[in-house]
């Protein structure tokens, strides 16, 4: 298994201190619970809004193993928070990597029972905690930095495109002009759509400085440290109060970007420490079967690194694919006649508006009613989203009209869909049928 050892050799650079390690499994702790806690109503087994499983077999899961799952979430967050602030040693004790490998089973079950919970953030957390479970700590933070890099480099590919440049961009570009009191309505239409693409070119900036040796481009790397710590302070300003007034989940979520990247990558003018731990070859030989979890895990993350390249086939979900702030998704648009508006539960008569251009109809706006009930971003896949419109179909109008609109991804030059329009319960179902996961509401 020799080669196992050194599969990863090519990535391993700096040495990586106890207080790093530790630090890294407490901020894991800290923001996984202050995220699950922005987003509870996600995580319980309540069907206010509706839960779609990722696999047809969870629709039958009892509402009370939602209510364990949950249970365990919370305690092995707050767990992984106390075993980093208590644990003693250069490896993490027996229980650290138990506590750490149960969280992400827990997570892994929990994104079974609702794909709704395949928040980017939970899936980074999840992959973190079996990295820190597997590989002793120089390979998992080797593992880990690439893994970062992955995701700033593919949430830029995923907006550098037509819609991001001419729809969220253009609302980046104008909350973070208005936080600085520059007025950029009266910019010319090109120089506002370069301007939203300067922030996915500085996400390949950071990919890209942040993917280059230590030792040999010190400056640059600390460079993109901080240019990455720029962009996400500027993020949580943005998506603040004082600019768009987004959810606190994603605040939340550039805040562990802050934190994670510092430990990741060396806080500045600190490139190592008294304290690392030893290289890898000194290590006293594992177990062949440890060895070869090593390399299963180290496989896994690096199917997660290049996987999103799918998505531009529209072979892999958004989100997986790490397409963040990227507005150019598959989704579904429910509508209904404006008269059975009122059937409505209040929560949802409050997500209703009127279609464009057709004010005998009323859209109900799905991405409205998942932030304002679950506090989280809708799941932004046209499958789930039919699944949510049945189920309002199902719950609330079972009979009389209704017109599903399903779009697919926008091209990425022109920002076109192609469109298929449902307007009875026949072609709903088959549209259905026609996902490979799960599309119905449990």
């Amino acid at each position: 298994m020799t080669s196992s050892r050194n599969s990863l050799a090519f990535l391993e650079g700096e040495a990586v201190s106890q207080q790093r390690t530790r630090g890294l499994q407490m901020a894991l702790g800290v923001f996984g619970l202050l995220l699950v806690g922005a987003t509870w109503r996600l995580w319980t087994p309540l069907d206010d809004f509706p839960i779609v499983p990722l696999l047809s077999a969870a629709l039958r899961v009892p509402h009370a193993v939602g209510w364990l799952n949950l249970g365990l979430l919370v305690a092995s967050l707050a767990a992984t928070v106390w075993l980093g602030a208590t644990q003693s040693g250069e490896l993490p004790s027996r229980w650290a990597t138990v506590n750490l490998l149960l969280l992400a089973a827990v997570l892994a079950a929990m994104f079974v029972g609702n794909q709704h919970r395949l928040q980017a953030w939970a899936v980074q957390f999840t992959a973190t905690a079996v990295v820190l479970a597997a590989l002793p700590p120089r390979r998992a933070f080797a593992l880990l930095r690439w893994l970062t890099v992955s995701v700033y480099f593919w949430s830029a590919v995923a907006k550098l495109d037509h819609t991001f440049a001419h729809t969220l961009g253009q609302q980046f570009l104008d909350a973070a002009c208005g936080l600085v009191g520059v007025d950029a309505t009266g910019w010319s239409v090109n120089t506002r759509v370069g301007a939203a693409l300067a922030f996915p070119a500085a996400e390949l900036l950071i990919a890209l400085g942040l993917s280059l040796p230590l030792a040999r481009h010190t400056v640059l790397r600390r460079v993109a440290l901080g240019v990455a710590a720029t962009m996400h302070v500027l993020l949580i300003l943005v998506l603040s109060p004082l600019g768009l007034d987004h959810q606190p989940g994603v605040m939340l979520w550039n805040g562990w970007f802050l934190v994670q990247n510092a430990l990741l990558f060396g806080f500045p003018g600190r490139v190592g420490d008294a304290s690392a731990q030893p290289d890898l070859a000194s290590a006293p030989s594992t177990g062949a079967m440890k060895e070869l979890c090593e390399v299963v895990v180290e496989w896994a993350i690096a199917v997660m690194i290049f996987a999103p390249a799918l998505s531009l086939v529209g072979r892999l979900d958004h989100w997986l694919a790490w397409g963040l702030y990227a507005p150019n998704n598959s989704r579904a648009q429910l509508f209904l006649p404006r008269d059975a508006v009122a059937a409505l539960p209040p929560a949802l008569q409050h997500c209703c508006t009127t279609a464009p251009g057709e004010a005998e109809w009323a859209q109900v706006r799905l991405e409205q009613w998942s932030l304002e009930s679950l506090g989280a971003p809708i799941y932004p896949q046209d499958r789930f989203q039919l699944a949510v419109a049945d189920a309002i179909l199902r719950r609330f109008h079972r009979k009389g009209e209704f017109r599903i609109v399903v779009e697919s991804t926008a091209d990425r030059i022109t920002g076109a869909r192609r469109r298929e329009v449902i307007e009875n319960r026949r072609q709903l179902l088959e549209a259905q049928r026609r996902f490979f996961f799960n599309a119905f509401a449990g």
